[in-house]
């Protein structure tokens, strides 16, 4: 994509889908009093790609990117409703305190009459007007973000006593920072908190641990999920780089695995309370060792107590066999009819259970 200084100081991307001149790209300092901050990488981008990409389903709504419907090119967004309730799908985006931005995009309205733009999370005012239209609508706002995190675009397609499948479509959506003179050079990382080296320690499974790249301080893990497992509490070395960790509602073993994902809520911050930004899944390092086989042993209905156990000629009793199995043994009992019962007597290790 060239990359033109035009007369008016605004770098020049190319045309728009409506003849716009625009910079597109978050990574692009534009000259000029504003800032375009959307990223082009779902369906209701300028760019037009086949994704959902960070629109998140809320409630029982969900999204997904169609082809059927689309402003112009190929692909949209189509939020669907799945219950009875208000349900939502939103997109944020990183926001500065006191600084207005202009959000644009277009809807139209699918099945239903409850379709919505209302409840936008960090903004002075909020949108609040329904989504009537069944042809498509250009929407355009101003708002200004109330704290230094993020704005929440909400879309509802279907508020309080909808029916299941409402609908509505979103499409070509930009955003854009006003009144900028001389826009700051847009960095290349981040300048918050980030959280690394997730992990769950063998000596303590209902721990997961996890460092910090500088001093960490907070209390809370709201906004932090864990897939298959709830967090419970969490742990924080104040001031320090490593020690921190969630409390989990279960001990976890050598075979599970972990995902951890963080959609914003909690107060962890840096010493310059620069709080810490939502992150996608990521992975948690299971350090248990998976559990080894030491050995095969048998039992039989007919087995003896002058047998080891170490094929089917030479197998055990029931009984024997719950008796003299050891930890990382796997008993092969064989097909018979025993009244005795089988007790195990030793104990079996995480890495070496005792197998039946």
């Amino acid at each position: 994509m060239a990359i033109n200084l035009g007369t008016s100081g605004i770098i020049k991307l190319g045309l728009g889908q409506f003849g716009i001149e625009k910079a597109y790209l978050g990574d692009v300092k534009v000259l000029d009093t504003l800032t375009e901050l959307y990223e082009q990488t779902n369906a209701a981008s300028l760019a037009d790609v086949d994704s959902i990409g960070s629109w998140v389903a809320v409630g029982a709504s969900s999204i997904s990117s169609v082809q059927s419907e689309a402003v112009q090119g190929v692909n949209s967004l189509h939020l669907v409703t799945g219950d009875t309730s208000a349900n939502r799908c939103r997109y944020r985006f990183q926001a500065i305190a006191g600084n207005e931005y202009r959000i644009v995009f277009w809807t139209k309205a699918g099945q239903g009459n409850k379709q919505r733009v209302q409840l936008w999370v960090n903004v002075d005012v909020s949108p609040d007007e329904a989504i009537t239209e069944s042809v498509w609508t250009k929407r355009t706002y101003i708002v200004k973000a109330t704290t230094t995190n993020y704005i929440e675009i909400r879309v509802y397609p279907s508020t309080i006593n909808g029916v299941i499948g409402d609908e509505v479509f979103v499409d070509e959506m930009s955003i854009e920072q006003l009144g900028i003179e001389v826009p700051p050079e847009i960095p290349t990382t981040v300048e918050s908190p980030i959280l690394s080296n997730f992990r769950v320690k063998v000596s303590a499974g209902l721990r997961i641990y996890f460092d910090s790249d500088v001093p960490l301080y907070g209390s809370t893990f709201t906004g932090f999920f864990v897939e298959g497992y709830t967090i419970q509490s969490i742990s924080i070395d104040a001031g320090q780089l490593t020690g921190h960790s969630f409390g989990m509602s279960a001990t976890m073993s050598a075979f599970d695995v972990m995902l951890i994902r963080y959609e914003g809520g909690s107060d962890l911050e840096d010493v310059q309370n620069r709080a810490l930004l939502p992150f996608g899944l990521q992975y948690v390092d299971n350090q248990y060792a998976e559990p080894t086989e030491t050995s095969i042993k048998y039992g039989s209905p007919n087995g003896s107590g002058s047998h080891d156990g170490s094929s089917e000629v030479n197998a055990w009793s029931y009984t024997e066999a719950g008796q003299e199995a050891q930890p990382g043994d796997k008993v092969m009992l064989l097909n018979g009819s025993s009244n005795n019962k089988i007790a195990v007597s030793n104990n079996g290790t995480v890495n070496n259970p005792i197998g039946l």
